[in-house]
C-alpha cells in the first residue's frame, strides 16, 4: 500500500521522512483488531487520529504518521508537511 495516496492533502504536500517496521504480528487475521487498538491507544494519549481504510493516521501540526498493514507487519511512515520544510 502506498501511504502517499491515502492522505487527504494534495499530492506532493507531504515529504516522507522515515519508514520502518513498527510491529510484527503472528496472525494476519488479527491485523484489523491490532490497528484498531493502535488507533485507540493514540486517541487515549490525546492525538488526533483518523482511519483511512486500513491505515491509521496520526495528524500532527507539522505532518502525519501513517501506520500501514503489510502482511504480518505494521509499517510506520513519518511525513513532514512540505511547507514546514522551507527555510
Amino acid at each position: 500500500m502506498n501511504p502517499s495516496t491515502t492522505g487527504q492533502k494534495q499530492p506532493g504536500s507531504l515529504k516522507l521522512i522515515s519508514k520502518h517496521t513498527h510491529l510484527v504480528i503472528n496472525d494476519v487475521i488479527t491485523m484489523p483488531a491490532t490497528l484498531t487498538r493502535l488507533a485507540e491507544s493514540y486517541r487515549r494519549q490525546g492525538y488526533d487520529v483518523e482511519r483511512r481504510g486500513p491505515v491509521v493516521v496520526l495528524l500532527l501540526p507539522g505532518g502525519e504518521v501513517h501506520f500501514c498493514p503489510d502482511g504480518r507487519r505494521v509499517v510506520q511512515f513519518i511525513f513532514q508537511n512540505k511547507e514546514e520544510n522551507r527555510g
